[in-house]
């Protein structure tokens, strides 16, 4: 009978301690959202540099409980007439890799989603400097995949620093690499940040919604952070 009985309460006690991380959580996830402006995303206003910040609704809980407001990071071109996205992710195996796709096409993956919008302004802004940021960031993706795999071994020579946690770290080859370090990676081979003030495995993409823990080149600035409406874009996707 005494078994029975602090079996029952090892239980209740398990399913108290549940709940209460399940509250945290929501509690978490409301409050790190209360102050960020929600506005309009309009498809002409998205430029070269962008950053896109996803939440995944359906994961909230685990992203609250591990301090990440967001789930993942991307960045977005302006190439002629196209707007691009690239990321690093996998999209229910159709899609996956080190990936340059439609920002139509992004949009149909991740709208039920949370989105933000981070965007990059530039000094003395105009249509060849946002032209050669495409170009280096384009470059950097085609430089660094190999049939839409990232090539880990031309990654790790390339970006491989010997006890200097200033630099871009590599990535694990056996564990891959997190989406945020790509993104990491392409910013500085686009000159907008230099070496961050520490190890790139000690970040999340949090990290990037202000870039503060980076040097950023007096050229650039991320510094007009919001989530989308994204109702004013579901046209792009139907």
């Amino acid at each position: 009978m005494n078994i029975i009985y602090y079996d029952f309460m090892y239980f209740v006690f398990v399913l108290i301690i549940f709940f209460i991380i399940i509250l945290s959580s929501r509690a978490i996830f409301k409050r790190d959202f209360t102050n960020i402006p929600v506005k309009n995303l309009h498809y002409d206003e998205i430029n070269s540099g962008d950053l896109l910040f996803v939440h995944y609704d359906k994961r909230y809980i685990l992203q609250s409980s591990l301090g990440l407001r967001f789930g993942h990071v991307a960045i977005c071109s302006r190439e002629d007439s196209n707007l691009y996205v690239y990321e690093y992710t996998n999209y229910f195996d159709k899609y996956y890799g080190f990936l340059k796709i439609p920002f139509s096409e992004w949009l149909k993956y991740n709208k039920k989603h949370t989105i933000a919008i981070n965007k990059l302004r530039i000094s003395n802004d105009s249509k060849y400097k946002r032209k050669l940021l495409s170009e280096k960031i384009r470059q950097y993706r085609k430089d660094n995949i190999s049939y839409n795999y990232l090539n880990f071994n031309l990654y790790l020579n390339k970006h491989f620093s010997k006890n200097n946690n200033h630099k871009l770290s590599p990535p694990d080859k056996n564990k891959g690499i997190p989406c945020y370090q790509i993104i990491v990676h392409i910013l500085k081979s686009c000159n907008i940040i230099n070496f961050p003030k520490y190890s790139i495995k000690n970040m999340i993409p949090d990290d990037l919604i202000a870039l503060d823990k980076f040097l950023i080149n007096k050229e650039f600035g991320y510094n007009d952070f919001y989530l989308t409406n994204i109702n004013s874009l579901n046209f792009i996707s139907d």
